[in-house]
């Protein structure tokens, strides 16, 4: 159904393929001889929160009048609640994974204690220094001699503490504020780590769903784009570049055949391959659009 190169280009082509499996693509097209406006809206919305997303700036006044004066919304409205739920599942499923993955990776491979914090690298606590070829255990008085003491066991120092559940997948130093190896996203997963586990969000396949996982709206300049089809109010408003709509509209085009192709593979085997001459979809790898 989607190319492998186009799994290397874009990781939400999984996300798009979670849709798909969940079913939502397929309930929403029902309605497309009846709603076509209402459908066709919606599937540009949820490709809009998979598909080229880019964050919206911060705007001053004169920007902001701009906006208003513009056929543009600019904000991406949230996606919709049916597609929002699948990709929730998803997310938790991707989670649970390699949260798993973490754990066992440590339990099994990273044996060492951990002695440098996360974010400095700085060594948490000094070695204790060498007198004589001993540890000097005793501290110095006035006139300059020595006081050796007993020294005292970490166990009757620390008695009083409370004790914490010791994490495994999570690093010792971020569990001090008492959280274990309970992730509440992907981003929680990779920034708290425990040192000798490296992960990458970047290369994990979920979806930041806003406003669930990120604060920061979108930019809706593809579904502007859809609306009104004109590029000067995405420069203007939206704040993309031209050169990048170009771009934009080529990678768009690139993902078109796959998606179509997605969207009609399963049908053959319950209406026959007639009903894809019927939609006048180009075969996979074509760079032409379906024809409604």
């Amino acid at each position: 159904m989607v190319r492998k190169e186009d799994f290397s280009q874009n990781s939400a082509l999984i996300d798009d393929i979670a849709l798909l499996k969940g079913g939502y693509f397929h309930k929403l097209c029902a309605d497309i001889d009846t709603k076509t406006d209402m459908v066709l809206y919606k599937m540009i919305l949820v490709l809009s929160h998979l598909f080229g997303r880019r964050v919206c700036r911060e705007v001053d006044l004169e920007e902001a009048e701009k906006i208003q004066r513009s056929p543009s919304i600019v904000y991406l409205p949230p996606m919709p609640e049916e597609a929002a739920v699948i990709l929730r599942k998803h997310n938790k499923d991707t989670l649970d994974i390699f949260t798993t993955y973490v754990k066992t990776f440590a339990a099994q491979h990273v044996k060492e204690e951990e002695r440098y914090l996360p974010l400095t690298h700085i060594p948490a606590g000094s070695v204790p220094s060498l007198a004589n070829g001993k540890l000097a255990n005793g501290h110095a008085v006035a006139n300059g001699s020595a006081h050796v003491t007993k020294p005292t066991s970490e166990e009757d120092i620390f008695d009083f503490l409370p004790s914490l559940p010791v994490p495994h997948a999570r690093s010792s130093f971020v569990a001090l504020s008492g959280q274990g190896d309970d992730f509440t996203s992907i981003e929680d997963l990779c920034s708290s780590t425990r040192e000798g586990v490296f992960l990458e969000s970047a290369v994990i396949p979920h979806l930041e769903i806003h406003p669930d996982e990120t604060r920061t709206p979108l930019n809706a300049y593809l579904l502007d784009f859809y609306m009104h089809g004109s590029v000067d109010p995405l420069e203007k408003a939206n704040g993309i570049r031209k050169s990048d709509v170009s771009f934009s509209q080529e990678h768009a085009i690139d993902l078109y055949p796959n998606f179509c192709t997605g969207m009609v593979f399963p049908k053959r085997f319950l209406y026959g391959a007639r009903h894809d001459r019927n939609l006048n979809c180009p075969p996979p790898g074509s760079r032409h659009r379906c024809r409604s």
